[in-house]
């Protein structure tokens, strides 16, 4: 089949609801579906590669749900990440910390204490 893909679109906008889940039904007959991952806004953002980011294992967040992560340990473990380079190294301060996630140097002190007796901080 030669049709060009702009015809292949404008025909597949012009069905309906339903006669686009049966075609979808049709092509994975027979066919296991491992997972299935969407991602919507109602923004217009775009994803771009270009920026710094971190390949995660999904079983890894469940990890922070179970060892009961606060907000801003939260915010601090990602922050952190931003800065974390080969070998796990980072070169941070607590009072850069501070000023950066606007949060008062004792309790930066204190998240830092339950992250190491968490043992997500070495």
């Amino acid at each position: 089949m030669n049709t060009p893909d702009a015809d292949l679109l404008h025909l597949f906008e012009s069905l309906t609801t339903e006669q686009k889940i049966d075609i979808a039904r049709r092509l994975l007959q027979n066919k296991e579906i491992k997972s299935t991952t969407v991602i919507s806004s109602e923004e217009d953002k775009a994803i771009s590669f270009s920026q710094p980011y971190v390949f995660a294992f999904t079983s890894n967040f469940r990890v922070f749900s179970d060892l009961d992560i606060s907000k801003n340990e939260f915010r601090v473990l990602t922050y952190i990440l931003e800065y974390m380079e080969f070998g796990n190294l980072i070169n941070l301060s607590q009072s850069s910390l501070c000023k950066a996630l606007n949060i008062a140097s004792g309790n930066m002190s204190n998240i830092f204490k339950k992250l190491r007796q968490k043992g997500i901080l070495v």
